[in-house]
């Protein structure tokens, strides 16, 4: 049985260990799952990995998500995330 996917619980799963799915990535970085996929597809955003391969689930290490933090400006003001291309590395 699955534990019940809300916020907390995927916040407390991001503590436990360094890889991440993207909707605990969405929650760490305090975006949607949908920006995160965003992102991916227009190849801006945090670094992201598919250890599986081109099908298998993406996945983000915690490290990574803190040092692109770091160097990631917030959004402008009103400045919805979908859209949000000033990420870019």
């Amino acid at each position: 049985m699955q534990p019940n996917k809300t916020p907390e619980n995927e916040q407390r799963r991001a503590i436990e260990t360094p890889w991440m799915t993207t909707d605990e990535a969405a929650v760490y970085l305090r975006r949607s799952a949908r920006t995160l996929t965003a992102w991916r597809g227009n190849k801006i955003g945090p670094p992201w990995h598919q250890p599986s391969g081109p099908r298998g689930d993406v996945m983000y290490h915690r490290d990574e998500l803190d040092t692109w933090q770091r160097g990631a400006p917030p959004p402008a003001e009103g400045e919805k995330e979908d859209t949000d291309n000033s990420d870019a590395q």
